[in-house]
């Protein structure tokens, strides 16, 4: 069984995009992001659609070089999302056209077998990419899902021959979200049951034993996001929390409480096995863990005797830790890691032995964090990612809010959002849907410090009210107990009957009394979720919780 080099999915970029479907940056073996960490090289998709890359022109860098680069340079225009291996690199274009470049030994599944040094032409109609050394992965934007290359297996009836064009994997099944390492590979289909199938030596596929299988098999379900690599595999769930299965560290795994060795007598976690709540997304880096929390930190653990993708920590500590703070996503390349911020710069640290961090010679030397790049596209998170396409193509999040997805939304901006909705789903001109309600619109503002036609729709249909001495604080933020108030106060302006009982949180006497009712309503219909029995009511309110909650609503309220 041979270790798996790191690999980036494309497709998703875990950043995306200000266009009909959104892709989010994410890590090596995720689908396609807008960073990617490979063998000894970088990539970052930019705010204006460029690729730009750096590294090891041996690993598949994109462009002729005879030596190792030192400084990001553009490959390619238009793009919105990039995934790497140890030799080749895919992009897809903001069109959904599928680009490759590197090795090829079937992995670009043209019907060749030929490299190509620079970007070439594959395919359209690709929403999804992930790649590893022998083989790919795509999910179409249809969402079914297909895969070319060699690997025992892989390519359910191919198993042991090299495949030059990509063939149906589970047929008439549609997928949001794929993971390419060694001999298996993950999949989660649109009703987020995640499937898996593969060699099983270490048991990363999560059945409850160490037999490898040929066709998929279900193994959870409500899954949001997958990493795997050839020994572990991590799973985060649509509330949040982390489950891991595999092999740990020399026979060591952390269980959410501690560290335990020698499980099951074995040292193998053969069933997937929950390690902490509150995330968003997690990578894997052979014996290296990560994990993006909801709070925007980074946190890690592992074995870490050579590349320094730990920091500061001791370097073998299977406790996780906080590493940085302020972090969208991230991507572990074979020896170094690559961060998306959320302030949208790229930063990268590790070791440096054939390349991939800015401004450094290709040597045996490990360098701290450091911002190698500014202006990186901006995506969701991936648990959020399939719920704000679909709000998206519903016409619920206006092109201007289609950014900064991890920005608070303001009182404005989400007065703006709620009177769209209201609109999408009365079918009427809001001016009109106010009218036949008996009720008005203001003459003027009934605030002195804005005057917005949605936030008077808005104070017309009693959803926002002011703060006081006509005041309305457009630019304050809102948390989450305020939100279930405005979006109670929505439901009940479409017509609905909004009464309902407050469910019991662990953290329920942190909410506020005049919160109660409107949690309970919300929780009720399916439109706000805690997360591991807590709601959290004073935890921020960003974007893409706003536009997936307004997703939700529109689709539940019947």
């Amino acid at each position: 069984m041979r270790m798996k080099t790191k690999l980036l999915s494309v497709g998703i970029l875990f950043a995306a995009m200000l266009m009909t479907q959104l892709m989010p940056a994410y890590a090596a073996d995720g689908p396609s992001a807008v960073i990617s960490a490979g063998n000894g090289v970088t990539f970052a998709v930019k705010k204006d659609g460029s690729l730009w890359a750096y590294g090891n022109p041996k690993s598949g860098v994109g462009i002729e070089a005879s030596e190792t680069i030192s400084y990001p340079v553009k490959i390619l225009d238009d793009v919105k999302s990039v995934v790497s291996n140890e030799m080749t690199g895919f992009a897809i274009k903001k069109d959904a056209s599928l680009w490759a470049w590197g090795e090829n030994n079937g992995k670009y599944g043209n019907g060749s077998s030929d490299d190509s040094i620079v970007p070439v032409k594959i395919m359209d109609d690709v929403e999804m990419a992930a790649t590893e050394k022998e083989y790919t992965l795509i999910i179409k934007t249809d969402g079914s899902l297909w895969g070319t290359g060699q690997i025992p297996g892989m390519i359910p009836g191919h198993g042991g021959t090299t495949i030059y064009e990509f063939k149906p994997i589970m047929a008439g099944d549609k997928f949001k979200f794929i993971s390419a390492c060694g001999y298996y590979a993950m999949a989660i289909k649109q009703n987020g049951e995640l499937w898996a199938w593969g060699n099983n030596d270490y048991g990363a596929l999560g059945t409850g034993g160490l037999e490898g299988v040929d066709s998929p098999v279900k193994i959870m379900e409500n899954v949001a996001f997958v990493s795997t690599d050839s020994f572990s595999s991590m799973i985060v769930r649509e509330d949040g929390s982390l489950y891991m299965c595999g092999t740990g560290y020399n026979g060591k795994f952390y269980d959410g409480t501690t560290v335990v060795t020698k499980i099951n007598g074995d040292g193998y976690v053969k069933s997937p096995m929950k390690i902490m709540d509150q995330v968003l997304y997690a990578e894997s880096n052979g014996s290296r863990w990560f994990a993006v929390k909801r709070d925007n930190s980074l946190w890690g653990w592992g074995s870490d005797g050579q590349f320094g993708l730990l920091g500061s920590l001791s370097k073998n500590t299977m406790i996780p830790a906080k590493l940085m703070s302020n972090v969208g996503y991230i991507s572990a390349g074979s020896r170094h890691i690559a961060v998306l911020k959320t302030d949208q710069t790229l930063w990268t640290g590790g070791q440096n032995a054939t390349g991939g961090i800015a401004g450094h010679e290709a040597a045996y030397k490990t360098y701290p964090m450091q911002q190698d790049l500014e202006d990186l596209m901006d995506a969701p998170a991936p648990w959020a990612l399939e719920e704000i396409n679909a709000a998206i193509e519903k016409g619920l999040i206006p092109s201007e809010l289609q950014n900064d997805y991890l920005k608070p939304i303001t009182r404005k901006e989400f007065s703006k959002l709620v009177v769209t909705m209201i609109e999408k789903k009365s079918g009427k001109n809001i001016a009109d849907y106010i009218d036949e309600k008996g009720l008005s619109l203001p003459g003027q503002s009934p605030f002195t410090d804005v005057n917005d036609p949605y936030v008077n729709a808005a104070y017309s249909l009693s959803i926002v009210n002011g703060i006081g001495n006509d005041l309305f604080a457009p630019d304050r933020t809102i948390n989450r107990q305020e939100a279930s108030k405005m979006l109670t106060a929505t439901a009940t302006a479409l017509g609905y009957e909004t009464d309902a009982a407050m469910p019991v949180f662990d953290d329920g006497d942190k909410i506020d009394q005049w919160a109660r009712p409107y949690i309970g309503y919300m929780v009720e219909i399916g439109v706000m979720k805690g997360s591991n029995n807590r709601f959290d009511p004073k935890g921020t309110y960003v974007r893409q919780m706003a536009f997936v909650t307004m997703n939700r609503i529109f689709d539940n309220l019947q």
